[in-house]
């Protein structure tokens, strides 16, 4: 019968063992800096999220059906764009039911 015998592996030098992994973690130098969370970005005209923006600004803000009629939206979508605009447009919004017709009407301030 043969006796078994172990693989040993050999011993291979630090660099060549991580070569691979350290090409990856090459820095890449740094883009413009970002902007400042502070300063809202001017929104391009004629976009939908212009649209919607200038939709809550009028007296009396907008219904959730005026946007969607307006936009093309889903509902969703409109209540997605609605939770972020006070981040990105330094906006303060509000949502309240309309007495009359029991419509969600957003505006802002």
């Amino acid at each position: 019968m043969r006796k078994a015998t172990k693989k040993v592996k050999k011993a291979v030098p630090a660099t060549s063992r991580n070569r691979r992994s350290q090409e990856k973690k090459v820095a890449r130098p740094a883009t413009e800096q970002a902007a400042t969370p502070t300063e809202p970005k001017a929104q391009r005209e004629g976009t939908a999220k212009a649209t919607v923006l200038a939709m809550i600004q009028r007296d009396g803000g907008a219904t959730l059906d005026e946007i969607r009629a307006a936009t093309g939206w889903q509902p969703h979508t409109v209540r997605g764009f609605i939770s972020v605009a006070p981040k990105r447009a330094g906006l303060t919004v509000t949502s309240t039911r309309r007495a009359g017709d029991n419509a969600r009407v957003y505006e802002a301030h």
